[in-house]
């Protein structure tokens, strides 16, 4: 029962870097949009 509790601790570990991952990625992406309307 414990290795399958740590199998699932580190599965949720992965998505929750992956989904930080993702975030980051779409807030560059939003600011360089938000600065590109800016400039006109």
């Amino acid at each position: 029962i414990e290795v399958e509790k740590n199998r699932f601790l580190v599965l949720v570990e992965e998505c929750k870097s992956e989904l930080s991952r993702e975030n980051k990625l779409v807030l560059q992406e939003g600011s360089e949009k938000i600065i590109q309307e800016h400039k006109i």
